[in-house]
């Protein structure tokens, strides 16, 4: 059973967010109870661990009482995860006090509770530890996943999500693959970095915290039975851009600790300038927001980021698209990309997917992904491509309503502006 919890004066109508939260929590096949607290002491008195007895995890909206530090130490020590939502706009001012392991999903209006349920089933289905592996707090940090069985060393999938690397999408997107790739035997590391917004994203520190995300992975080595000669990086959309910048890191002075054996691109945006240029976004130029500037008034920072630039990478690709993509120009970037990569001389291996959307790429019950498990199996011999996960009782068709909210959610155009038909990247 999921608790959802809502502070005073809350904008979203009650009725239809008990009627929503109803809905959504059945067809994830779970109860969902929605309560809303008319004061900050029933709100903490709501966190209680008692008032909590029988409940797997709390989808948080405090509202007016999001800058009460009682109700972040009540929300830390109530006992079961807790997914904090805002359904205002994202680039504000972050909740004070919010610790690492708390997800804080903002930016995505109502259907932010949508969101929120889904992760916190994923929390709840397999173990993991929210890691920092930079100093700047939230944005860089990333979910440590290990199999249950056998002593190890276990291969690595490092995961990048996408998003059109804009603040309010998060690696909660992409959490599923996280949680069913660790149920085959198979450590993940689910990356968050810092996005385009007023928190320091955009180039060139995304790129930059992406590969110290990836070198900390030999530093949690130490720690943990992970078998470094068996690095995969798993980027989708956006997070493809960053997971095969990632086999070069132009840009970035320190030498990389870790070099892959593969790059799996998952719908991924491989050609900045482009993309730029097309002004694909989800709520305007994506490429130009997150580069900070056009491609011809910055013709160096886009060589150094843009993989299609970058070529030949040096390292095998699987390239993945689906030719139902809600954004038909990742079709068309990604031949681009396959062809030049290739003339170039890289090992890249080319999968369209002729019933598979943008999202059916990052579901672990499609066989989009099913077929892709295949492919990566002979570099992660671990992975059970056609047999079962271990035990993942709730992940399993996730995903699919992840896609359905991401396909939903309004486009945050500002005012004046006419939202391109392209949604998430």
């Amino acid at each position: 059973m999921i608790r959802v919890l809502t502070g005073p004066s809350s904008t979203v109508d009650p009725d239809n967010l008990v009627r929503w939260c109803t809905e959504w929590a059945r067809e994830c096949d779970v109860e969902a109870r929605t309560s809303f607290a008319s004061d900050e002491d029933a709100l903490v008195g709501a966190l209680a661990p008692e008032a909590l007895q029988g409940a797997s995890g709390v989808v948080l909206d405090p509202a007016d009482c999001a800058a009460s530090s009682r109700v972040h130490a009540a929300a830390r020590h109530c006992g079961v995860p807790v997914a904090w939502v805002d359904v205002l706009e994202a680039e504000r001012p972050r909740p004070p006090y919010l610790e690492l392991a708390t997800t804080c999903i903002r930016g995505r209006g109502v259907h932010g509770y949508r969101w929120a349920l889904l992760h916190l089933l994923q929390r709840v289905s397999w173990p993991y530890e929210v890691v920092p592996y930079g100093p700047e707090g939230r944005d860089q940090v990333a979910d440590l996943r290990l199999p249950a069985d056998g002593p190890g060393p276990y291969p690595v999938a490092i995961l990048l999500h996408g998003g059109f690397w804009r603040e309010r999408w998060e690696r909660d997107t992409i959490e599923p693959l996280a949680v069913d790739l660790a149920t085959r035997g198979v450590a993940t590391w689910n990356v968050e970095y810092r996005r385009v917004g007023p928190f320091g994203g955009g180039w060139p520190s995304t790129c930059e915290d992406v590969a110290l995300a990836i070198d900390h992975v030999a530093e949690l080595a130490d720690l943990h039975p992970l078998d470094l000669d068996r690095v995969v990086l798993l980027g989708h959309s956006a997070g493809g851009q960053l997971g095969l910048w990632a086999a070069k890191r132009p840009g970035v002075a320190r030498p990389p600790r870790i070099r892959p054996r593969l790059v799996v691109s998952l719908a991924g945006v491989a050609d900045l300038v482009e993309c730029a240029r097309r002004g694909l976004g989800d709520t305007g130029n994506g490429a130009a927001a997150f580069m900070g500037a056009s491609p011809e008034s910055a013709p160096e920072p886009y060589r150094l980021a843009s993989p299609m630039a970058g070529l030949p990478l040096e390292v095998p690709q699987l390239v993945v698209q689906g030719r139902l993509d809600n954004i038909p120009d990742l079709v068309d970037l990604t031949h681009r990309y396959v062809r030049a990569a290739r003339a170039a001389g890289d090992t890249v291996e080319l999968v369209e997917l002729d019933d598979a959307d943008h999202f059916d790429l990052i579901d672990p019950s499609s066989p989009a992904w099913a077929s892709l498990r295949e492919r990566i199996a002979p570099t992660l011999p671990e992975v059970a491509a056609e047999s079962g996960p271990v035990s993942n009782p709730t992940a399993r068709g996730l995903a699919d309503r992840v896609r359905e909210a991401a396909l939903e959610l309004p486009p945050e155009a500002p005012p004046g502006h006419a939202p391109d038909a392209a949604r998430d990247a």
